[in-house]
């Protein structure tokens, strides 16, 4: 995938001027509606990659997925994340972002031969790799694509009035110490339930370490930017 990778997008990463990559900071809480900041909420961001190209600037955000279908970019038209990373560009003072350029991988669903019907030995790993190969060479727009998701103003404040809701149902919760269930949500579409099951269920306890272990929260941002 990286050597495919390298390949398709060689001509356009000497095309760019990087900014930087994995920016990572913090931003204040607004509510739309008053301008004023939280004082309990900050919100937290990585973004993968910002550059500019043919005087546009752009956030890169770096993806792997074996779905690249029609349905999986258009979620993103509602991915509150996006506006977080516009919103969030804009106030560290890079500038007006034009939009997020999703750069998605997609997965090769082959898998090695094994023993059976048809063959007497297993597939090398040789000889997988060669086959895995052959298939992205074959159809490189299907496994390497860049997709450009834009916000029109409304939509921006929009999200953000989304998320200053979704905040303030959090510290609610925290303050009356009651946490609403969503029954819906606890088997997906593969009939399995959600590793939080036993939880909600009361069938475990969240500090039983010989079921769980406690980990850093955000792991995906620093200890440094969280602790500011």
């Amino acid at each position: 995938m990286l050597r495919g990778y390298d390949l398709r997008w060689r001509e356009f990463v000497f095309d760019c001027e990087v900014i930087g990559t994995e920016i990572e900071g913090k931003v204040p809480l607004v509510n739309p509606e008053t301008g004023a900041k939280s004082t309990y909420w900050e919100v937290a961001f990585k973004i993968d990659a910002l550059y500019r190209l043919a005087g546009e600037l752009i956030i890169e955000e770096h993806k792997t997925s074996r779905d690249t279908s029609d349905g999986y970019f258009e979620r993103l038209r509602m991915d509150s994340q996006i506006s977080t990373y516009l919103m969030a560009t804009k106030s560290k003072g890079y500038g007006e972002p034009d939009g997020v350029e999703y750069d998605v991988l997609k997965k090769p669903a082959l898998r090695p031969y094994e023993v059976g019907k048809k063959r007497t030995v297993a597939e090398t790993p040789n000889e997988f790799e060669a086959r895995c190969f052959d298939a992205i060479s074959e159809a490189p727009d299907e496994y390497y694509q860049h997709y450009r998701v834009v916000r029109l103003e409304s939509e921006v404040v929009k999200a953000a009035k989304s998320i200053w809701a979704v905040a303030k149902q959090i510290r609610e919760s925290i303050n009356d110490d009651c946490w609403p269930q969503n029954s819906r949500a606890c088997r997906n579409e593969y009939g399995r339930f959600c590793e939080y099951w036993p939880i909600c269920s009361g069938r475990s306890n969240p500090e039983d370490s010989m079921i769980y272990e406690n980990r850093e929260p955000f792991e995906e941002i620093s200890r440094e930017v969280i602790e500011q």
